[in-house]
């Protein structure tokens, strides 16, 4: 395959999971009720929490107002709680609430579901090498972003 052809794959592949239709599908087959905007960052909060409102909108490319008016729903929704950052009481840290939990747990389940569905008639060599590669390629980006 030419460096052309993954090129455009990979792009493809982004743009298509990146898209609002795509979080409603998720959210569907999860049989959670919540606007996609807020999916990435409800997620976020429960890997990486309790997190600080500048380090999430730093990760999703956001503004800080805009990250805390959408945590704001969030919490409304009773999805996270905010609690004071232990390094400065003026700012506060977002972390997931039990509900928020089962919500995630429930949007994981739809992921893995999807997953299965999409990896339907791969062998378990194929899907091995796959994850292999896959993994070595979201590395390399990783180190990519990171320098």
């Amino acid at each position: 395959m030419a460096d052309d052809d993954f090129y455009a794959v990979w792009l493809d592949n982004v743009a298509r999971v990146s898209r609002p239709k795509f979080f409603a599908m998720l959210l569907r087959r999860a049989g959670v009720e919540l606007d996609g905007a807020l999916l990435p960052l409800l997620v976020l909060v429960e890997m990486l929490g309790p997190i600080g409102v500048t380090e999430l909108a730093e990760r999703v490319g956001l503004t800080h107002s805009t990250v805390s008016r959408e945590l704001a729903k969030l919490e409304r929704q009773g999805l996270i709680s905010r609690r004071p950052a232990p390094h400065d009481q003026r700012s506060s840290h977002a972390v997931v609430t039990e509900a928020g939990e089962r919500t995630v747990a429930a949007i994981n389940a739809a992921r893995r579901a999807l997953l299965d569905d999409v990896f339907d008639g791969w062998t378990a060599q194929e899907r091995a090498v796959f994850a292999r590669l896959y993994r070595r390629f979201a590395d390399s980006v990783y180190e990519q972003l990171e320098r």
